[in-house]
């Protein structure tokens, strides 16, 4: 126990084998993996409403 703490306080995290059953894991990763999606998608959208909106009043310098 003393090297999970002492990797937590050095690295920032800790990993712990089989502390959550593997189904869990696989609905966790399933979330991940489609909330990364989700938010590609809302990227790629913000683009291309960026390109085609037009100029707002001139530039100024």
């Amino acid at each position: 126990m003393e090297s999970v703490i002492t990797d937590f306080n050095e690295k920032g995290f800790s990993i712990l084998q089989g502390v959550l059953e593997p189904e869990t894991l696989a609905a966790a990763k399933s979330e991940c993996e489609a909330l990364v999606e989700a938010l590609a998608r809302q990227r790629k959208n913000d683009l291309v409403q960026t390109r085609h909106t037009e100029p707002q009043g001139k530039l100024k310098i």
